[in-house]
């Protein structure tokens, strides 16, 4: 075989890798933008659901219906049948303490939402990042580069000035939705579960040699239950014959 032929039988295989790699920048390019979309829209449609006098009051509540249907899929996808994830079990005490810190960050975020503009909310959630960055650097010694702490100091900036300026009262005739100073402790209170949380899973995932989806499995009849009781004393519950048709079309949306 000469050369001329080695090239020609190169080629076939040089046009299918470029295929594969196309193919795979359009499947990314594909799930990332659909992943900002559904990131956005169920940003806007809990904005909605917690406007409404029905449902602002039992953040508990909501949290633990979302935990059951949460629940109920992984459930299903950890059957055999479906074959998507393997359960694997482990005891109540072992992931108690990081299913609390889950049901705390879930809580605090959706209050924050409930009592905060959107853009604060969004602003706020930005500090995920910088602050993971200070508590595992604080707990567990691990450092990252200048540079990358450096990156980070822009954004602290913007979020105290958005924090400021959309905390301060609006002007007469401005329809605008200001953010009350609740709901400015609200949005750091629930940054910083995030934060706590985000470090725990991390550590969790090491201690019990689990994965994300298995963990996940675990935690979530201990979130409903734990929940459950707490939305007793702290939730006051709507008049179920007023909620409009609506409400619970976005209810089962945002599930």
């Amino acid at each position: 075989m000469n050369g001329k032929d080695l090239e020609k039988g190169s080629q076939p295989l040089v046009a299918i890798k470029a295929k594969e790699s196309i193919t795979s920048s359009a499947k990314l390019t594909f799930c990332v933008t659909v992943n900002v979309l559904a990131t956005v829209g169920i940003v806007y449609v809990n904005k909605s659901i917690f406007e409404n006098k029905s449902f602002k009051h039992c953040p508990s509540s909501f949290v633990a219906f979302h935990f059951i249907t949460t629940g109920i899929m992984l459930y299903i996808a950890s059957r055999p049948q479906m074959g998507i994830f393997t359960p694997a079990r482990t005891s109540v005490t072992s992931v108690l303490p990081l299913a609390m810190i889950m049901c705390a960050n879930v809580v605090l975020v959706n209050l924050s939402l409930a009592h905060s503009s959107i853009v604060l909310y969004q602003i706020v959630r930005v500090l995920l990042t910088p602050l993971t960055a200070v508590l595992n650097f604080c707990f567990y010694g691990s450092r990252i580069s200048l540079m990358a702490a450096l990156s980070i100091l822009p954004a602290c900036a913007g979020v105290g000035l958005v924090s400021y300026y959309d905390s301060l009262p609006a002007k007469a005739g401005a329809v605008v939705k200001e953010t009350s100073a609740t709901g400015v402790i609200f949005a750091f209170s629930g940054l910083i579960t995030s934060a706590v949380y985000t470090l725990w899973v991390s550590q969790y995932h090491r201690k019990l040699t689990m994965t994300s989806t298995q963990l996940l499995f675990n935690q979530m009849p201990i979130g409903v239950l734990i929940l459950a009781v707490v939305s007793l004393f702290t939730d006051t519950f709507p008049v179920w014959s007023e909620v409009l048709p609506r409400q619970w079309l976005l209810l089962i949306l945002v599930h």
